[in-house]
């Protein structure tokens, strides 16, 4: 038998309101916030896109990237 969404976001709240650990409460904030954050995303129009796939190539023509080695060691990875 499936569970009645509302009945599962009722334990959810129920169970986060019970957490007594900082760590565990501290990462679902984090979660959280980036799922919103996620959500604000303004797509790209057809101009915008088209433009950034030209520039990408003109940098790959004009050999301005970064490998994958070249970017873990510019990070220290």
């Amino acid at each position: 038998m499936e569970i009645d969404i509302n009945i599962r976001k009722i334990d959810l709240a129920k169970r986060i309101l019970n957490l007594k650990d900082e760590f565990l409460l501290e990462n679902l904030e984090l979660f959280l916030n980036k799922a919103n954050s996620e959500q604000k995303i303004i797509p790209l129009t057809h101009k915008e896109y088209v433009a950034r796939i030209e520039q990408s190539e003109k940098d790959f023509e004009n050999e301005d990237f970064y490998t994958t080695e070249e970017l873990l060691k510019e990070l220290d990875l």
